[in-house]
Formats: structure tokens, C-alpha cells, sequence
């Protein structure tokens, strides 16, 4: 999923019209998923050769997933994410 994440964010933050609103679409089906968790932590790490917008997206993401969605993860998921974090 880590690919196809940043390939949304290509496209997304490309020149292309028709190409940023496909991507805006598949974006917003995608942040909801528990799949994202995954993605957008792999492109905060050092080294995962994102750009600088798609690691702040990625922030943004799971800044925003952590407000709206913390209260239903298991405890070991909020244990995990956190070490994550860190």
C-alpha cells in the first residue's frame, strides 16, 4: 500500500487536472482504512525516499487519524502507534 500511497500523492501533487481529483478520490477512500496506519508511518520514516510533501501528508494523515479514530484501537494498537511515534 506504501506504493500506491505515493503514487496517489504523485498524481495528487502533480499538474493534471483529471489526474489530482482521481487521486483526491482515492485518497479519501484510503485515509479511513487501517491499511493507512501502515502506509503513511512508512513514509515518515528516514529513508523511506518520500518527497517532503508526501511525508507531511503523511503526518497530516495520521495527525488526523489519531484525533478521529484513537478511541477504537486496542490497546495493543495504541501501544504499538505510540512506539511508533517515538
Amino acid at each position: 500500500m506504501v506504493e500506491q500511497l505515493k503514487a496517489a500523492l504523485v498524481a495528487f501533487f502533480g499538474q493534471d487536472p483529471a489526474q489530482q481529483h482521481a487521486a483526491n478520490l482515492w485518497l479519501n477512500n484510503f485515509s479511513p482504512t487501517s491499511e493507512a496506519w501502515g502506509a503513511a508511518l512508512a513514509l515518515i520514516e528516514p529513508g523511506s525516499g518520500a518527497t517532503l510533501e508526501q511525508a507531511f501528508f503523511a503526518a497530516n494523515m495520521l495527525a488526523t487519524k489519531t484525533r478521529n479514530e484513537w478511541g477504537r484501537l486496542s490497546p495493543q494498537q495504541r501501544a504499538e502507534l505510540t512506539e511508533a511515534y517515538l
